[in-house]
């Protein structure tokens, strides 16, 4: 008792320092959890963008084992329990790390065969789990000498929040290289406190100095190999022509002459496609930019197989959702004689698209327009008759990846759920067309899943409203609100006769009359989407893969897998030339197994000399509350993507909503009766959640 006395005279309570190094520490460290997830996306895939939620709240719970068991009693290890000192070295690191992993040869696509690649992520991950290690030390110990623990921990909370809402404004600007510098920088303020007189100038002059730094050259971003933007840049004679940052990610855009792009285009088209530039958006989903002036020099989109879909209505005004570069508006635009409005979300793409040097000249037509807006938005603004349009039209986006990719499993897609169809058709007149595009793989299971959209979305007597026609590389679908009437199954028929695609339904069709183009030894498309039609849909459960319309509750399109899949997946792993070796969806459980080290090595050693461990009550308390947190956060983060389109903005905006809210309640425990502790943060969320609804039901 006397020891125990005696350290915390020798060890005053600092209340300012405790706060201080807090709030400096929750905001630097929510600041470069942000900007990781913007590496992850741009260096490795969205897959990888929550690692850095695991990381940074792994760090936090390593800085606490450390200071639990680690007490000093010189004079040295009373500087060493200062939170100052530690919020600064974390800022510190955080540059550093991010260089250090940088320059780690690291290809996560070949975790599944490399021990190597497993080994050097391990490396990565534990590069990067440093400086959070460091602000955990430093939060412990504020927690320590703080008045009350209340108070540090709302410092924190509220500190965060601060530097979750800065990243939502910084990495547009900045980037996420120097947006980690700006973290750093905040942490470093700490030296302020530190340091006494001249010392003190210096410091601060040294760290603000640091920003004007050539930190793109310093820290480097390097993007994977089975990139498309990287195969691009090393395609012959392709050049860089420009890269910014938007709030939506990286715009990369290149040009080359042997840079083509028109998805599912007739192999024997007369027309050749003309030159074109490539927009990447996080080096992904290259988007053509037509090297034209006039839509009479873009006659290769008649060799597209949305041509005879477009045609269907002369006349139309039509809306093209996220149309991934300018040949779906060059089409729209050659196809029909009414408006084109284009719907982009990304701020980015849109400023790429119209740039006056290199965008496209489409937009530049009296006929059309460019709408930056989110998509569900516009068609429920449709839905309630603010806008009308005879034609929406949603076209391939990204170039062809095999089911077994599984690269894009878990990225969300909130335009191809059956919400999104439903909200299209009620856009839509009685006369309209809803028209959509996918790839096709064998057995069918993008093609089978939009068309089982297509179906839930129209509900009774589907057959009647839809129809379907491949090529040997895509499907196109049309759905129309009414049932197609005889001069439109007719033309069907004809157009897409002379279109070359086969009819894979439409009411009438006979089996015999498919499959005649194309031909195909085995034709899978018209028994499945016939198939399909039938109430009874017990076959699929038995189906090779996941083919269940995606929902805004699971907006995953692109994730196909079954847990039934495991034992083929893993006789072939490391046996294709896929990513993952064609591990697909269960790379994520593999990051688990290479996480799990490094949990052992930052939590273990710390805990080892602990000889009287908390009641196991109380460990149990705080471990619910974390998963009750986390199992929040991450649904909500999740959800927002369906307005905000981009996971560091909306991490940004959640988390910082999230931090205010525990911040407040964390200053108000033990200074109000427990009732009106609970009772504040309730009813705020039942105000969020009303607010929520409102805004879901203006959007």
């Amino acid at each position: 008792m006397a020891a125990g006395e005696g350290r915390r005279q020798q060890s005053p309570r600092h209340l300012p320092e405790a706060e201080g190094a807090a709030f400096l520490t929750g905001s630097a460290a929510i600041l470069f959890e942000i900007s990781l997830t913007r590496v992850f996306v741009l260096a490795q895939g969205y897959h990888f963008a929550f690692l850095a939620v695991s990381l940074a709240l792994l760090g936090g719970a390593a800085g606490g084992a450390v200071v639990a068991t680690w007490r000093p009693a010189s004079a040295g290890g009373r500087l060493r329990q200062r939170p100052y000192l530690w919020c600064a070295l974390s800022g510190a690191s955080l540059p550093l790390a991010l260089a250090l992993a940088g320059r780690l040869p690291v290809d996560v696509y070949a975790l599944s065969w490399s021990v190597k690649q497993v080994a050097l992520l391990f490396v990565y991950v534990a590069c990067l789990a440093v400086p959070f290690v460091l602000a955990g030390i430093s939060l412990a110990l504020s927690l320590e000498k703080a008045r009350t623990a209340a108070r540090a921990y709302g410092a924190n909370l509220a500190g965060s929040a601060v530097g979750a809402a800065l990243a939502a404004f910084a990495l547009p600007w900045l980037g996420p290289a120097r947006t980690v510098v700006l973290a750093g920088a905040l942490a470093g303020l700490s030296l302020a406190a530190l340091l006494p007189g001249w010392r003190r100038s210096l410091a601060l002059g040294i760290v603000l100095a640091a920003l004007f730094l050539p930190w793109q050259s310093l820290l480097p971003l390097p993007i994977s190999p089975y990139k498309p933007l990287w195969q691009a840049l090393h395609a012959q004679g392709a050049r860089l022509v420009a890269s910014y940052w938007s709030r939506s990610g990286r715009v990369d855009v290149v040009q080359g002459p042997n840079l083509r792009m028109a998805g599912g285009i007739a192999p024997d088209c007369p027309e050749l496609v003309p030159a074109q530039r490539l927009l990447f958006l996080d080096g992904d989903s290259p988007r053509p930019i037509t090297e034209v002036e006039a839509a009479g020099e873009t006659g290769f989109v008649r060799c597209l197989p949305a041509w005879p879909a477009l045609r269907a209505r002369p006349s139309a005004r039509t809306l093209v959702l996220e149309p991934a570069g300018d040949v779906p508006i060059w089409l729209a635009l050659a196809a029909t004689a009414g408006r084109v409005d284009v719907v982009e979300p990304s701020a980015g793409v849109a400023r790429g698209l119209l740039n006056p040097a290199w965008g496209s000249a489409a937009l530049h037509s009296a006929r059309a327009s460019l709408l930056l807006a989110n998509p569900r938005a516009l068609l429920l603004q449709g839905a309630a008759g603010q806008e009308r349009w005879q034609i929406i039209y949603l076209p391939l986006r990204g170039g062809y990846h095999p089911v077994a990719w599984g690269a894009a499993s878990l990225s969300e897609d909130y335009t191809l759920t059956v919400e999104a169809f439903r909200a299209a058709l009620a856009a839509l007149p009685p006369d309209g067309l809803l028209v959509a595009e996918c790839w096709l793989q064998a057995p069918p299971s993008e093609p089978l899943r939009l068309w089982l959209t297509a179906i839930a979305a129209v509900g009774r007597d589907a057959g009647a409203h839809l129809m379907a026609a491949r090529s040997m590389q895509t499907l196109l679908v049309a759905v129309s609100p009414k049932p197609w009437s005889e001069n439109e199954l007719a033309y069907w028929r004809a157009a897409t006769r002379q279109a070359g695609l086969d009819l894979v339904w439409l009411p009438g069709l006979r089996p015999e009359e498919s499959n005649r183009i194309n031909l195909l030894p085995d034709d899978p498309y018209y028994p499945a989407f016939a198939r399909a039609l039938q109430e009874d849909k017990s076959w699929l459960r038995s189906y090779p893969f996941s083919v269940v319309p995606a929902t805004d509750g699971r907006p995953f399109p692109q994730d196909y897998f079954k847990w039934s899949q495991t034992g083929a997946i893993l006789a072939r792993l490391g046996r294709t030339s896929l990513p993952f070796g064609g591990l697909g969806f269960l790379i994520l459980p593999l990051m688990l197994i290479v996480l799990a080290p490094l949990v052992a090595m930052l939590l273990v050693p710390p805990l080892l000399p602990v000889r009287r461990p908390p009641p196991a009550s109380l460990l149990l308390a705080f471990s619910a509350l974390g998963a009750g947190y986390m199992l929040v956060e991450l649904p909500l983060v999740q959800q927002s993507l369906l307005l905000f389109r981009d996971v560091p903005m909306a991490m940004a905006l959640v988390l910082s909503a999230m931090l205010v809210g525990s911040g407040l309640a964390s200053l108000m425990a033990g200074r109000r009766p427990l009732w009106m502790a609970l009772a504040a943060p309730l009813a705020a969320a039942a105000l969020a959640l009303a607010m929520g609804g409102r805004l879901m039901a203006v959007l």
